[in-house]
């Protein structure tokens, strides 16, 4: 697999799509302040993750999240009801969509998925996965064929 190069308008689009609600990861910088920068940053980000994308390496530094508790459900003084959610750099967020859109782009022109391959996928839904066993559960049983399901 080949991977394009990132043009700083592809960089400046996934920028303004980030909600500017958003915490920030370990640097501090969120999406808000991200779009008053953009400008300023688009070029040597776009040198960065070409370089990322040509040599296959992910700079050490966005490899870093801050990790904070949120509370579940019960005790709040029980550390068990408590579950880890990793924050990370908006910088990152930006290199894996790059990534996502040129890996589903690289899977779908050479039609890599299985047919069946619902989750993560455009225009594929789980509705339309229960259909498909659906229609699978109907068929058989009208053809009077056991049927039988196993979920995991």
């Amino acid at each position: 697999m080949f991977c394009s190069c990132v043009t700083p308008e592809e960089i400046i689009k996934i920028i303004y799509s980030f909600p500017n609600n958003k915490a920030p990861g370990m640097d501090n910088i969120s999406s808000k302040i991200l779009k008053k920068i953009s400008n300023s940053i688009t070029f040597p980000l776009t040198f960065i993750f070409n370089l990322s994308f040509t040599t296959g390496v992910l700079p050490d530094l966005l490899k870093i999240a801050k990790v904070i508790p949120v509370h579940k459900k019960g005790e709040k003084n029980l550390p068990g009801n408590y579950q880890p959610i990793s924050l990370l750099s908006v910088f990152d967020k930006i290199l894996e969509k790059l990534m996502y859109k040129r890996l589903s782009t690289y899977l779908e022109l050479n039609n890599i998925l299985y047919d069946y391959q619902f989750g993560f996928r455009k225009n594929h839904s789980t509705s339309q996965a229960v259909m498909e066993v659906t229609d699978n559960i109907y068929q058989y049983c009208s053809n009077r064929e056991i049927t039988m399901g196993i979920y995991i």
